[in-house]
């Protein structure tokens, strides 16, 4: 065991509050604490319990025999894994409900569970793992497991389409758009802040060491194609003198590996003109609240692309890493692969010029393919997945 690892497994042990009682029942438990306040929406007056799925943020440690016993029985998955099957058991809810629909835990738990509980993955962001697992296991020629998940509530028809065509263990879909994105138009609505009036010409979403990991053994020169695409927006706004909004990856106390990255590989006007329009990352909607007021999103492979068009804004998706995963799901207009800056500036130019109206007629499919839009009371995001879990926490 390396020792962060280790220092990691003592803080946790030091520093847990450690439960003797028995733990109360619960219909329902929300599988990976990590950012919950955005499921606010969604299990408002539900009782429910946080599972912390991540060790490292645990801070509660619960003990009884039956988790004692659940740990020496499964132990093969492992201390943690065998200890949070027997947390579960112990609650022993209804339904398993998880808005990290991207986790490996989730799935293997919802393997070894599925016939006791209801597992249900809300989609948190565009998903490119389970194509790079695929493309990993026929170069390589290793067994990596698919994902499980019984109950996915998706952004839209283009996930069952791609996760049928890689073939992943999904028992049913249901549409239901993007939970982010919904949850910042009703506090739009809540606050009466919305607005039509477009202050920036570009948003650019640099995508910055957004990919997984594990890709980079598939040796694509991904950075390379992000600082072409950076390069390339710079020098378009700069000739237009658009004015232009360049979202950071991370907040201002996180950003000096991306800060390092702009640094590396950009000249240094370049370098010093991506600083003066940036902004970090910060809790709440403020990167909505910019996407909306922009004319045209530009990026690789942000989620962001899909939800603006959902907004009814017009995206511009460029994939420049030669990596067919980061493939935007339209075609047509919003899309381009072609790495000549006379192609991009062509392209952007047409969008941005161009009617909203014919902005759509030039994609191959209806923009609901890749994200149902969250505009009427009826098919906002929340309303439909809480409808889903009450039938089944409900349900004899």
């Amino acid at each position: 065991m390396k020792i962060s690892k280790i220092i990691t497994f003592l803080r946790v042990l030091f520093k847990s509050k450690y439960n003797f009682k028995k733990i109360p029942k619960k219909k329902l438990i929300i599988f990976d604490g990590i950012k919950t306040y955005r499921l606010k929406s969604v299990v408002k007056g539900l009782k429910y319990h946080v599972l912390q799925t991540r060790f490292h943020r645990v801070n509660e440690i619960f003990i009884s025999k039956e988790i004692i016993f659940s740990i020496f029985k499964n132990f093969k998955i492992g201390i943690f894994n065998s200890y949070l099957i027997g947390l579960i058991d112990e609650i022993n809810p209804k339904v398993i409900f998880t808005f990290i629909d991207n986790s490996h835990r989730f799935s293997k738990f919802s393997q070894l569970r599925g016939d006791k509980y209801k597992f249900v993955a809300l989609q948190n962001g565009a998903r490119y793992e389970h194509k790079i697992t695929n493309l990993l296991k026929k170069k390589r020629k290793i067994n990596f497991s698919k994902f499980s998940i019984p109950f996915y509530l998706c952004f839209g028809q283009h996930e069952i389409n791609d996760f049928k065509t890689t073939s992943q263990n999904i028992d049913k879909f249901k549409i239901v758009g993007s939970l982010n994105l919904s949850n910042f138009l009703l506090s739009q609505v809540k606050n009466k802040k919305t607005t039509h009036k477009k202050d920036y010409d570009i948003l650019f979403m640099p995508d910055v060491n957004c990919w997984d990991k594990m890709v980079e053994e598939l040796k694509y020169p991904l950075a390379e194609g992000i600082i072409k695409l950076t390069k390339f927006v710079i020098k378009f706004v700069k000739k237009n003198n658009f004015k232009i909004k360049i979202a950071a990856r991370n907040a201002y106390n996180d950003f000096e590996e991306e800060r390092d990255f702009y640094k590396n590989n950009l000249e240094k006007h370049e370098y010093n003109f991506l600083m003066k329009n940036i902004f970090y990352r910060k809790p709440g909607h403020h990167t909505y609240q910019i996407m909306q007021k922009s004319k045209v999103v530009v990026g690789t492979m942000s989620t962001m692309l899909r939800e603006n068009l959902a907004l009814r804004g017009k995206t511009f998706a460029c994939n420049f890493t030669k990596a067919d995963i980061y493939d935007f799901p339209l075609k047509g207009i919003c899309f381009s692969k072609n790495g000549t800056y006379s192609d991009f500036q062509k392209k952007l130019n047409k969008i941005y010029k161009i009617s909203y109206k014919k902005y759509l007629y030039g994609i191959n499919k209806n923009i609901n393919y890749v994200c149902a839009n969250n505009f009427k009371k009826s098919d906002q995001t929340p309303k439909l997945v809480r409808k889903e879990l009450d039938l089944l926490i409900n349900k004899n």
